[in-house]
């Protein structure tokens, strides 16, 4: 991708599905790449899929705002690895997710499912600035500046390794949450 290219899902979709041994790679056109180089990928479209994937180098990495199932997929590099938004309840699960500013963010009235993840040496392990019910349960959350903070929302934080990280493990800025 090129400075402030996008791929958007739009009218119709996106399956990015590539396997173990041959991942389907977006990263940046640049011959140095940095944090940044581009903008994003944006899917909203209940049919798009994502697996066996490296992403890396983007703004916001991959911004999801439909219910739809990630998994096996490494982002990297962003200030925004995952994004999820509004209207997010899907799974994102066995995914690799290291040095960005936020690993994941949750925001609006996103309900998704985040486990068995690895999130790891991100400013921010998992941001949660506002969100309905997230399951964040089963993860390794290692060597972060901050694991988890969590403001604005109900939901289950559950058997997660929470180790390593500099800050804090997990810090509760507001609302219910069980721990």
């Amino acid at each position: 991708f090129g400075p402030g290219a996008q791929l958007l899902s739009g009218g119709g979709w996106i399956k990015a599905n590539g396997t173990a041994e041959q991942p389907i790679i977006f990263t940046s056109a640049s011959n140095t790449p940095a944090v940044g180089d581009w903008n994003r990928i944006a899917l909203d479209n209940p049919n798009d899929e994502v697996s066996f994937a490296q992403i890396q180098y983007g703004a916001t990495c991959l911004d999801l705002n439909q219910s739809i199932a990630v998994s096996h997929v490494e982002i990297k590099n962003c200030i925004k690895g995952l994004f999820l938004r509004t209207t997010f309840e899907g799974t994102v699960e066995t995914s690799k997710i290291s040095n960005n500013t936020h690993g994941i963010y949750l925001g609006g009235n996103a309900s998704p499912t985040i486990r068995h993840n690895q999130i790891k040496d991100n400013s921010y392990g998992i941001y949660i600035e506002s969100s309905l019910t997230p399951s964040i349960i089963n993860n390794d959350i290692l060597d972060n500046g901050n694991g988890i903070a969590i403001s604005f929302t109900n939901g289950f934080i559950v058997e997660n390794n929470i180790v390593g990280n500099t800050a804090f493990g997990i810090k509760n800025l507001n609302f219910n949450i069980i721990v």
